[in-house]
């Protein structure tokens, strides 16, 4: 029990700190950078089940590189434990200068910034980084090959259902499925 005294009253609080008691089921769908990232900070927490669902045969990344700048790097490295180890296997190469471009608009190709600082970013090949941070999570809660075809609320719990005739029932669903995204679509449909 944490006990703090507000600075404006003569009263003190309590704070009773108890144990989540319940799981927590959550579906991210998108096993890109983004999904696969939340992932890990989610199963970083023992009360949240995770499964991650990804569209295409295989947990991939498309397109060539990605870059994490310092506070990129700063954030992985809160949310896991593991992000030194991880960053190097995934051979990440040093960002010497950043240029911000305008690319449209009356400023277009005008210079925004320049930056050559001392903290350096890193540059990844996108499956080399997206490979690493598949690596601690449980292979019972990836699944490849799943298309999201609809999401349905009831009684305070969703389910959602994928092509090949696949569903899951959970408590919360994140949406990190791109562009095209059919959970923002959902999401969205009444707006």
């Amino acid at each position: 029990m944490d006990v703090y005294t507000d600075l404006n009253s003569t009263q003190k609080s309590y704070i009773f700190e108890e144990p989540c008691i319940s799981s927590i089921k959550l579906a991210i769908i998108g096993g890109g950078l983004a999904g696969v990232t939340l992932a890990n900070a989610l199963a970083q927490h023992d009360h949240i089940v995770v499964h991650v669902w990804e569209s295409t045969p295989q947990f991939r990344e498309r397109g060539a590189a990605v870059g994490l700048d310092v506070n990129s790097q700063n954030a992985l490295h809160h949310i896991l434990p593991q992000a030194s180890e991880l960053l190097e296997n995934a051979g990440g190469g040093p960002m010497n200068s950043t240029r911000v471009m305008a690319g449209t608009g009356a400023y277009m190709n005008q210079l925004a910034r320049d930056h050559t600082g001392t903290k350096q970013g890193l540059v990844f090949y996108r499956a080399s980084l997206l490979r690493q941070l598949l690596r601690p999570l449980p292979e019972e809660g990836l699944h490849a090959n799943k298309k999201l075809t609809s999401i349905f609320e009831k009684d305070g719990k969703v389910e959602v259902r994928f092509t090949n005739d696949t569903s899951m029932t959970c408590d919360a669903v994140v949406g990190a499925d791109g562009i095209f995204s059919t959970v923002r679509d959902h999401v969205l449909r009444n707006v």
